[in-house]
Formats: structure tokens, C-alpha cells, sequence
């Protein structure tokens, strides 16, 4: 055997290699240094640019399929409000309806939903009342022009369609036209689509790839809708995304994330609605980092094996022909692995893990649906009671409700939907007498966890015109299914409503005119917005003297006058406010209506954690507590934390986290006054 020049060899390799290896005298071991150097620097700049190629067709993919979806959700509004608007324009037995029984009324409504394949479809008279909606017979009476922003562009301008938050359905796409008689408005005819799993699957179906999932959710109640099966996903879906903070803050951007050893790059589609978003739909494109990393790992390959087939071909060895294309398989297929397994393991560590956290223990919250309203004295109104485990697993829940029972009186539970066990009603109470529900229930399988979830409903009858409260009362429970059945019950939102007199208002008895915010409907809550939006029923002929005071007696003068019936007006600062209407016309004024608004925009004050232990070992169990304050709508209860880049979770105060593991952590914490302003504070750990 023969070997290369030394001359000829030495002139080959100076090509190749940098000038320090000039100074090794082996050429064979110049060869292998200078190899390993060449792949070394051309894999690492590959890999500096591998997850930005990534992104560049992954980015691709996602923008298609983003303005498929937006493209699709547009269809199906502009299909809506057309179908819609024919019901209107040509149904002339429509404005007959307002004077027919309910029987006449239903079967002409559900005969217009099957022809229509509408979801809903609900009549509205010219006050806004609902006088029939086909999904909840049992509801109606509740004003839409008055207490909704896309009811109040649906009495303004005659037609809406948007993507809004129903009174009973946490997410929907709705259209809706006025109706006339030829002459004016006699009502309104509204429809809906919901977005929920149905909607979901059938968009994938019709739109996105095999391997896209989307979920859709709802800024008061989570995921509503989802093309995830699994359960174990989508309780860490819902875990994750139950409020909408974490959607928020989160995901404004696309972000890689990871779902049981699943990559998917994610985007957040807002949804647009009249006055806000209410939802919108999360975008999950299957990222492929595998195939991502075996195409890298192929190429390096293939371009060391060019290269040693170029020295083949020049003839710059002794050529042993099977001892060289067996050490040159031999090596591409090392340089594969390698760069395999650099590429695979780079590209995977980049995404967010979306994972349940054992760490903390979430609280949940229990809130009536609607939480504000007005509503006819004529007709029963119903009120959900709903519960959102905070992402926990929960086995049991006490629904404790109380009243004014001179105002109203709460005739029925109904527990059809509930996700209670219908066996496991152990306590279902009315004490009209002394204004008190309670309601004792186990929980069904599979256990709630994460979503919003309907406890009950109560069907209510106004006795007297004017406001009432339901409230929650503190003795109300969630219990967790653990070892410990603890109550992680943490916010409850009571309602508050109006009842009117629509027969009374018709034939012009002069009562006190309804008045109702939109922007801050509850008069029992605290907002964050200095923006206060009011509407009320139009009267003709009158003009309306206003004012927006702290003093609940203002009587308005001449300086605040409208001919409109509805207002936008900002405050300076933040308090308790009173908003003063005053109908009058040609020297005759109605009662002064009077609305209560709270506003606090201010966050709560810098606040301090304390820690029970400073220096942390493995196995250490530390106890976390909260020191601040909040001058105006007060703190809620507990706090939210969240352990490095996992599950900003609900829990309550003082927090205990275990330490299993040794490493570094950062927790952070954020803590809500009761307008939703917050404050975050973070710690860092090192656990020894």
C-alpha cells in the first residue's frame, strides 16, 4: 500500500485547515482534528439557525391557517346575519308573533331554526325584552338592548353581528335585524351559533390540518370549546387557560409549547367584539422538531459524505476502495447521531411546558350567571350558580344563596346539566321565608377540573319593580378530591338586577326609568374602567337633565342635558359614584333614577412575602405569606402563583409549597383587589 506525496498531501490539507494545525506533524491525526474542527463549527452554525428556519415554515403554516380561521368565522357571521335578515325582511307573520300565545310563538321560532340551521334564535320585543329564546323556554323577560353592548348596536343601527358573550352561553357568534310593521320598530329577531366542540371539530374538519387542534375559549369562563380528545389534555388546558390573565399575558405572541411530549407552536386569534374581545380561539400547529432535526442531521450528513467522496475522486490517498467507503458510512452515520441528538435536544428544550403543577393546590371561584340584568315582573327569570375548580379535581359543592324574599321569591332549583350527581343531591332547600337556598351536592365523574361548571339553576320570581342582590353567602364550599377533601373555594360574585314593569311602561305610567350599565352592570362590584357607559328606554318626547356624582341625593340640573337614551362618560378618579337621570317634558318630570357605579383602577399596594424558612433543603415544605393592602375595593382572598414557567394558579393564604429537588426556582406571585387590578412580587430560590 501507498500513500500520498508528503508534499502533495500537506498542500491538500492546508487548504482545509486553520493555521494552528499546521503546526501537528501527524498528517493522519491533522486529518481527524481537522474534520471533527470543520463539522464542529459547521454544526453549531447550522444549529444557530436551524430554529429560525423552523419558525420561518412554521410561521408560514400558522399565518394560512390563522386567516382560515378568521376567513371561516367571517363566513359563517356574514351566512348568520344574512339568513337573519331574510327571516326578517320577509316573514310577514313575524310581527303578528308579539300578539300570539307562546305555543304560536315557539313553533313559529323552532320551524325558522331548523329552516335556518341556526343554534338559537331568540324575539325581542321594542323595549328589548326577550319574549322567547328556543334554547331556554323557562328564560325569558331579561332586557338585551339595555344590558348588552351588541343589543345596544342592534336597537342604534337596526342590525349586529359580532362574536359575544351570551347571557347563558359563554361564547357565540349572533346576528340579529330589527323587525318593522312598515312603518317602526316593533321588536328585533336575533340568532346565534354557539362556539363550543361541535363548532370546533367541524371547523378542523373543514379548514385546518389533521394535526392542528384549536381551542376556543371565553374570558369569564375558560375553554369552552376544544378539537383536543384526550381528557388528561384538556384538564391541563383548562388548568391552564381558566382565566384570562393566563391568556393574556401569556400568549400576545406565538409561543412554542409542549402538551404530553407533543410540540406545537401556538397562537393567540382574538376575537373581536362590539365594544371588546369576549374570547377568542387558541391556534396549536404541530411543530415537526423531530423531522426538523433528522433533515438537519440527513444534511451534515450527506455534505461530510460528498466531502469524503470528493477526496475518493481526486485520488489524494492510497485507496483501499471497501476500508474506505466503510469508514466513510461508518462516520456520516456518527455525524448523523450527533447532530441528531444536538439538534433534537436544542430544539425541545426551547418550548413552554404546559403541565400541571403538584407544587401548589388551586382555589376555585363560584359566580352567578347572568351576574346583572334586568328583567321583567311578568315573567320567572332563571340564574345560574357556577363553579370553576381552578383547575383541581373537586367531589363535592355547598351552594348557599341569599335574598331579599320582599322582592323576590325563588320558586325552583332546577339541576337538569348540573355537573352534580342527580343521586347525590343531599340538600336542595328553599326558605322563602327567611330568603335562603342552600344546595349540597356531590360531583359526577369525571370530576370537574379547570372549566366552568353548572351547579344549578334558580328560577326566580320578581314580586315588586325595582333592584335586588343575590348573594353567596360565606358558609358556601368546594371541597378538593384529595386525601385532605379540603375547601379551596376562594371568589364568589354575587348579582345584581333590576325589575321592570314593561306592561306599566307601555301605557305610560310614570315610574322611575330603568337605567343599566353595561360597563358596570353589578352595582355590588368594583370595575377598573373610569369609562362608564349607561343606557335606558327611550321616551318620546322627553328630554333627560343627568349627572355623575359621589353624592347618591344630586338632584340634575339644566347644566347636563341629553335627547339620547344612552351616555359615554369618563370620570377623573376612583370611587363610589352615583349616576342621576331626571326625564322631563313640557314642565312634567318622572322619578330620578338613580344607578350605583364602582370604580377602583388603582393596583394594590407594594407588598411583601414572608417566608417561614430562608435557607431551603430537599424535602423542605415552605410556608409563603402575603402582607398589603388595598384602600379602595379591598383584597381578594388568596393569591395566584406560579412556579417558574408553570400554571399561574388560584390558591389562598398562607401557600405551602414542597421543595422535592434540588435547583434554582422563581416564584411568582400576584395578588387582586376586587376591580381585577393586580400586583405581581417574585421570589427566587435555592434549594439545596
Amino acid at each position: 500500500m501507498t500513500s500520498l506525496p508528503k508534499k502533495e498531501y500537506i498542500m491538500f490539507f492546508s487548504r482545509y485547515t486553520p493555521n494552528f494545525l499546521s503546526k501537528i506533524k501527524l498528517p493522519r491525526l491533522r486529518f481527524l482534528i481537522s474534520m471533527v474542527s470543520v463539522c464542529t463549527i459547521a454544526v453549531f452554525l447550522l444549529l444557530i439557525f436551524s430554529h429560525k428556519v423552523l419558525d420561518y415554515f412554521t410561521d408560514i403554516a400558522m399565518q394560512s391557517e390563522s386567516d382560515q380561521v378568521s376567513d371561516y368565522l367571517n363566513r359563517d357571521l356574514d351566512s348568520l346575519s344574512n339568513k337573519v335578515k331574510k327571516v326578517a325582511d320577509d316573514n310577514a307573520a313575524m310581527p303578528f308573533l308579539f300578539k300570539s300565545d307562546s305555543v304560536d310563538i315557539l313553533s313559529s321560532l323552532v320551524d325558522e331554526r331548523r329552516l335556518n340551521n341556526f343554534d338559537i334564535i331568540m324575539l325581542i320585543d321594542r323595549l328589548g325584552s326577550v319574549v322567547m329564546r328556543t334554547n331556554a323556554l323557562g328564560f325569558r323577560g331579561d332586557n338585551i338592548f339595555r344590558t348588552t353592548p351588541w343589543g345596544q348596536e342592534l336597537s342604534e343601527n337596526g342590525s349586529v353581528k359580532s362574536v359575544e358573550s351570551d347571557k347563558i352561553i359563554p361564547l357565540v357568534l349572533v346576528a340579529g335585524h330589527i323587525l318593522t310593521d312598515g312603518k317602526k320598530m316593533i321588536g328585533a329577531l336575533v340568532a346565534e351559533f354557539r362556539l363550543d366542540n361541535v363548532y370546533a371539530k367541524k371547523m378542523k374538519d373543514t379548514i385546518l390540518h389533521p394535526n392542528s387542534e384549536i381551542a376556543i375559549y371565553s374570558k369569564k369562563d375558560g375553554i369552552v370549546g376544544t378539537t383536543f380528545e384526550d381528557k388528561e389534555t384538556i384538564n391541563i388546558l383548562n388548568a391552564y387557560f381558566n382565566s384570562s390573565e393566563n391568556i393574556e399575558s401569556i400568549f400576545t405572541e406565538k409561543k412554542e409549547v409542549v402538551i404530553k411530549d407533543r410540540y406545537y407552536s401556538l397562537k393567540n386569534i382574538v376575537l373581536p367584539g362590539v365594544e371588546e374581545s369576549q374570547g377568542g380561539i387558541l391556534l396549536f400547529i404541530q411543530n415537526p422538531y423531530k423531522s426538523g432535526a433528522i433533515i438537519f442531521a440527513s444534511f451534515m450528513a450527506l455534505l461530510f459524505f460528498l466531502f469524503r467522496s470528493y477526496e475518493f475522486k481526486r485520488k489524494y490517498y492510497v485507496i483501499n476502495r471497501d476500508r474506505y467507503i466503510i469508514m466513510t458510512t461508518i462516520w456520516s452515520a456518527l455525524l448523523f447521531l450527533f447532530v441528531f441528538l444536538l439538534a433534537y435536544s436544542r430544539l425541545c428544550t426551547l418550548p413552554l411546558q404546559l403541565k400541571k403543577s403538584s407544587d401548589i393546590v388551586p382555589s376555585s371561584s363560584m359566580k352567578l350567571s347572568p351576574e346583572a340584568d334586568i328583567v321583567d315582573i311578568a315573567f320567572r327569570q332563571q340564574v345560574e350558580i357556577k363553579v370553576s375548580s381552578g383547575g383541581e379535581p373537586i367531589n363535592t359543592v355547598q351552594a348557599i344563596i341569599t335574598y331579599d324574599p320582599k322582592k323576590i321569591r325563588v320558586t325552583d332549583i332546577l339541576t337538569t346539566g348540573s355537573i352534580c350527581n342527580p343521586k347525590l343531591f343531599l340538600k336542595n332547600s328553599i326558605d322563602n321565608t327567611n330568603g335562603r337556598v342552600k344546595i349540597l351536592c356531590g360531583v359526577s365523574e369525571p370530576y370537574l377540573s379547570g372549566s366552568s361548571g353548572r351547579i344549578a339553576k334558580l328560577s326566580i320570581q320578581p314580586l315588586i319593580v325595582g333592584n335586588f342582590n343575590l348573594n353567596i353567602d360565606k358558609e358556601s364550599l368546594v371541597l378538593a378530591d384529595d386525601t385532605t377533601t379540603s375547601n379551596i373555594l376562594k371568589e364568589t360574585v354575587g348579582g345584581s338586577y333590576t325589575v321592570i314593569n314593561s306592561v306599566a311602561f307601555e301605557t305610560g305610567a310614570r315610574g322611575v326609568l330603568p337605567i343599566f350599565s353595561y360597563s358596570h352592570p353589578n352595582s355590588q362590584r368594583w370595575y377598573r374602567s373610569k369609562i362608564v357607559k349607561i343606557s335606558w328606554p327611550k321616551i318620546e318626547g322627553y328630554h333627560y337633565k343627568y349627572a355623575l356624582t359621589k353624592d347618591p341625593y344630586t338632584v340634575p340640573d339644566i347644566n347636563l342635558i341629553t335627547d339620547e337614551n344612552s351616555l359615554s362618560l369618563k370620570v377623573d378618579s376612583d370611587g363610589m359614584y352615583y349616576f342621576h337621570l331626571l326625564p322631563y317634558r313640557d314642565g312634567q318630570i318622572r322619578p330620578i333614577s338613580r344607578l350605583k357605579i364602582n370604580i377602583d383602577s388603582t393596583s394594590p399596594n407594594i407588598w411583601d412575602i414572608l417566608m417561614n424558612n430562608m435557607k431551603v433543603v430537599v424535602g423542605d415544605v415552605v410556608k409563603f405569606d402575603i402582607k398589603s393592602t388595598d384602600s379602595l375595593s379591598g383584597l381578594q382572598d388568596g393569591a395566584y402563583v406560579r412556579i417558574d414557567e408553570g400554571i399561574l394558579a388560584p390558591v389562598k393564604t398562607p401557600i405551602y409549597i414542597p421543595f422535592p429537588k434540588k435547583g434554582d426556582y422563581h416564584i411568582l406571585f400576584r395578588i387582586f383587589d376586587n376591580a381585577e387590578n393586580f400586583q405581581d412580587n417574585s421570589v427566587d430560590i435555592n434549594v439545596r
